[in-house]
């Protein structure tokens, strides 16, 4: 952690996930000065977050000059609205922008959390030095972003990078989002395991048996098992890094 400035300009990143809520208090430089992480109801979002960000002014002498949220769902860049979340329907129906700029006093913005991640990694991350990359993040969906020529290419709608809901299953499963078969279904950390635990009722020689169809596991534990010399942890990866490209 850097020792905070009370002089330099400081601001608050948040991440906003199905369930939990991580902040960050950094530099203009990028340095991480504190960080907060909170589990939260889907409901009452604006409030939970402003609490995080109390917390991270109260932690510092820092003087903060912005909050930058990214979640997971579609954000209009124009209203600074959430059109689509099906991990967090409840910010659908505000204007969490508004409400969260409200509670804090301070400059809220909000983007998608790809698009996020994206900036980041270019302004002081992976990124640095390119003026294009493409950004792909996979967790409990998948979500990408584009910078060409050092600025965020949001296409015609908005939207451009979600490459997540692009269907390569037509016969596949139903994904939150509506559609069938989206790469999500396949790629995204959930569907790795749900397809793992499928395979596992006809294949019982993986390590992975041994924790139990009824137990929890985890794609980290896919992928350790995998470097651990699983083969079958190996070749549903591969088969999930066949999805991805």
């Amino acid at each position: 952690m850097a020792a905070p400035s009370s002089n330099q300009e400081h601001y608050i990143g948040v991440e906003l996930c199905a369930s939990t809520a991580r902040a960050a208090l950094v530099s203009a430089s990028g340095d991480v000065v504190a960080r907060r992480e909170s589990a939260f109801a889907a409901e009452d979002i604006a409030a939970q977050v402003a609490r995080l960000v109390a917390e991270l002014r109260d932690a510092s002498p820092a003087r903060v000059s912005a909050v930058g949220v990214g979640l997971p769902g579609l954000v209009n860049p124009q209203t600074g609205r959430v059109v689509i979340s099906s991990d967090l329907p409840a910010v659908v129906r505000g204007d969490l922008r508004a409400e969260l700029s409200a509670a804090t006093g301070l400059l809220v913005t909000l983007d998608n959390d790809a698009n996020a991640g994206a900036m980041g990694e270019y302004a002081v991350g992976a990124g640095r030095g390119s003026r294009d990359m493409f950004y792909v993040t996979i967790g409990t969906g998948i979500g990408g972003a584009i910078i060409i020529d050092g600025k965020l290419w949001r296409g015609a709608s908005g939207f451009a990078g979600e490459f997540g809901h692009i269907t390569i299953d037509p016969e596949g499963v139903e994904c939150a989002c509506g559609n069938v078969g989206c790469l999500e279904t396949v790629a995204s950390a959930p569907n790795i395991v749900r397809r793992t635990r499928e395979r596992l009722l006809r294949d019982s020689t993986s390590s992975l048996s041994r924790l139990g169809l009824n137990k929890d596991f985890t794609a980290a534990d896919i992928a350790h098992a995998a470097r651990d010399g699983d083969d079958f942890a190996a070749l549903m990866i591969e088969r999930t890094g066949r999805y991805i490209g």
